[in-house]
């Protein structure tokens, strides 16, 4: 037996959680733990009586109405208030869909059941406690109809609001990455790996087309003639050679860039590649393949100019890597490269350390909030 010293409205049981809420005459709600046989909660609030009250499918909250025409909704385990509207005509029954989404209502002098959709399953919404001298907003009660011709009218003459655009770099000192797909770069250092592995075992070899009259060397025995084939393979050879001198547009943007240190139209270019693009630019600065010891100069200025900015950061290293995989060998018998691999590696030291000090502060935090 448990004596609440207040006559007895009504009862309403969740039998997941054993909790029994009772509606009292002095227009409060007692909550009981079945299991303890315990009062464990008790909500004040409603200035009338009490017509009805529903727990939510997981427990946590207690939703009540009364003849002052509120809505509560009560957090079980705050023991707070953490909603309240007012409605044009006293709330009779309620109650709550098992999914938890809606809140059907029933109303004084309606004939109709009134549903209310659960604005936390589709949005974050911050519940705070509500105090009683906060002003209770009035509400209408659902209905039908979606929009007024009225309403529509007004519409047509609001202006659209403007598209929020984040700023490309909040803070210079802040490291910030780029947009760009991680299947443009996060492969590039393995690029020879992967085209191994989609390279397919035995190519295709187009047979050569034969023409109608084959030639034939004058001889005792029957001998084609292929001098005219072999000529016309050492040509393209020649002519391919003297074809790997030139840059490409690549190439030109970053001689241009040596000239104007504007690193951003080269950075572009870059982005644009794709990974088997990138690698061919990068493999081909080297001066045995068309490019200049110069060329290297300015793609490794352009890589500092990265660092230094903060932005673009994973690319900055992705480049460097495949740049230094590339033409190790290179920059270590030219002095000339060699010298500048101390400044890219101070730079890239100085990026590294304010990344990794905002990455230890945040797992440091949240490694804090896991143990409280």
């Amino acid at each position: 037996m448990l004596n609440v010293n207040e006559p007895v409205c009504f009862f309403r049981f969740h039998h997941d959680s054993s909790m029994l809420a009772i509606a009292l005459e002095d227009f409060t709600i007692a909550l009981m733990d079945l299991d303890t046989r315990k009062i464990v909660r008790k909500f004040e609030g409603h200035k009338a009586q009490l017509t009805d009250a529903a727990f939510s499918p997981d427990a946590r909250w207690l939703i009540t109405s009364a003849m002052d025409c509120t809505i509560r909704t009560w957090d079980i385990p705050s023991s707070q208030l953490v909603d309240c509207f007012q409605v044009s005509a006293a709330c009779t029954s309620l109650s709550f869909s098992p999914t938890g989404d809606f809140l059907a209502t029933t109303h004084v002098d309606s004939l109709g059941v009134f549903l209310w959709s659960n604005q936390t399953l589709y949005s974050h919404i911050s519940l705070r406690q509500i105090s009683e001298s906060e002003e209770i907003p009035q509400l209408e009660l659902p209905t039908t109809q979606t929009t007024s011709d009225e309403s529509n009218e007004n519409d047509d003459f609001e202006d659209p609001e403007p598209e929020f655009k984040s700023a490309e770099q909040i803070n210079e000192d802040l490291i910030t990455m780029s947009l760009v797909s991680t299947s443009r770069w996060k492969n590039l250092l393995h690029i020879d790996v992967v085209k191994k592995r989609n390279k397919p075992k035995e190519p295709l070899k187009p047979p050569k087309a034969a023409p109608f009259f084959l030639p034939t060397v004058p001889s005792l025995t029957m001998q084609f003639d292929l001098s005219k084939e072999i000529q016309k393979e050492d040509t393209i050879k020649l002519r391919m050679s003297s074809d790997l001198q030139n840059l490409s547009g690549f190439g030109l943007l970053l001689e241009e860039a040596g000239e104007t240190n504007n690193f951003q139209p080269v950075i572009i270019k870059l982005k644009a590649l794709g990974p088997s693009s990138i690698d061919f630019e990068i493999s081909f600065l080297g001066p045995e393949d068309g490019g200049s010891v110069g060329l290297m100069i300015t793609f490794m200025k352009m890589i500092e100019f990265m660092f230094n900015s903060n932005k673009d950061f994973e690319l900055a290293q992705a480049y460097l890597s495949l740049f230094l995989k590339k033409h190790g060998d290179l920059i270590a018998s030219e002095p000339y490269l060699r010298e500048y691999i101390p400044i890219l590696q101070k730079c890239q030291i100085s990026g590294w350390d304010i990344l990794q000090s905002k990455l230890m502060y945040n797992m440091c935090v949240v490694q804090t909030i896991k143990g409280v």
